[in-house]
């Protein structure tokens, strides 16, 4: 009877210890990068589930800013209406800047900025004048706009009164209902081949920003960097007023005249004649104009009474004004490291009651 041998039973599986090793290894490593894979993703969603929190958080403070505003400026048209009177200047409560509110890991707070301060691009479209021919300018707000223009040339930069007219036929086709060309070369066919831009159509509508200005066909950049500070589109009916007491520089030397060009101006309109808008005044002609807007103007008469061989370009209506409906918040929030920018358009017309226009996040 044959013996086998027990050594040679047990041969086998010692020739395979080292593949289960390599596997025992597989197995343990893909767990660790399920595991870590896991991990990660549990971290991203903790931490998306944060931010989203504290936008949250943001937005709620920048309504919280939107309400203090509405408050300030309700307060404003309360306090006029028991003075029996309505003015709107820099000197009030609704426009002084406060340190912002500070809450745990951040703060809020915001800024009101008068729009009606500011030269409404939309009013270029308003015909409340005489219309004599397809000449520029035949409304006040078109010769106010051609002056305002030339408000920034200085030594190392100059529109001139040419430049200015073109621009402005420019920008009337640009929100005219038509493609007719109404100014000679300012519709869709000139969009179509301009050197290093992009081949674009006119708007035919209102403007719905001041950034569309980059877009006409000659609006030189430099002078869009110098002038959009000081343009609005709201509201965008055109159907406001320039407010003196807020306005800047620039716009208070286009919406005055010398006082020995304001008849010759006026008779012009009422026969129908075209004219062309006399250059800005100077700086040096508003300057008690200037000191006394620091307080506001409380009536026309007091404006004219600081105003020395000048005149505004008309008053009281239905161009200009002391007092304003519109305004923009300019609110911003900060929270543990995120912030947030709000921008909020807001509309006083209606009596003790302000209306949201327009609310973004980016830019208007």
């Amino acid at each position: 009877m044959m013996r086998v041998k027990a050594a040679n039973v047990f041969k086998a599986p010692r020739k395979q210890a080292g593949a289960a090793l390599v596997v025992a290894m597989l197995i343990i490593s893909l767990v660790t990068a399920i595991a870590a894979t896991s991990s990660l993703r549990h971290h991203f969603m903790l931490r998306r589930l944060s931010n989203q929190l504290k936008v949250t958080q943001l937005n709620s403070y920048l309504r919280a800013t939107e309400m203090i505003a509405k408050k300030a400026l309700t307060a404003d048209l309360q306090l006029d209406s028991q003075q029996n009177y309505r003015f709107d200047h820099w000197g009030e409560i609704w426009a002084q800047k406060v340190p912002p509110f500070l809450i745990e890991g951040g703060s809020y707070g915001g800024e009101i900025i008068d729009l009606q301060g500011k030269f409404n691009l939309n009013t270029l479209t308003q015909k409340n004048q005489l219309v004599p021919s397809k000449t520029v300018p035949f409304t006040i707000e078109q010769g106010i706009f051609i002056r305002l223009l030339q408000s920034y040339n200085d030594d190392n930069f100059q529109i001139t009164n040419e430049q200015a007219v073109e621009i402005t036929k420019a920008v009337l086709d640009w929100v005219d209902a038509d493609t007719a060309e109404n100014f000679s070369y300012c519709e869709d066919n000139a969009y179509t081949a301009i050197e290093k831009r992009k081949p674009h159509r006119t708007a035919n509508q209102p403007f719905i920003s001041v950034s569309e200005l980059r877009l006409l066909c000659n609006m030189p950049p430099e002078l869009y960097i110098r002038i959009k500070e000081d343009l609005t589109v709201w509201p965008r009916t055109g159907k406001s007023t320039i407010n003196v007491n807020t306005a800047s520089k620039a716009i208070l030397r286009s919406v005055f005249l010398p006082s020995s060009d304001v008849s010759w101006f006026q008779n012009s309109w009422k026969s129908g004649q075209s004219f062309t808008a006399p250059r800005p005044l100077e700086e040096r002609d508003l300057e008690q104009f200037l000191e006394q807007q620091k307080q506001g103007f409380t009536s026309w008469s007091q404006v004219q009474s600081t105003l020395s061989y000048v005149e505004p370009w008309p008053a009281p209506s239905p161009v200009l004004s002391l007092h304003s409906d519109y305004f923009l918040l300019k609110a911003v929030a900060e929270l543990d490291g995120l912030t947030q920018r709000y921008l909020s358009v807001l509309d006083r017309t209606t009596s003790n009651k302000i209306k949201v226009l327009f609310r973004s996040y980016d830019d208007l």
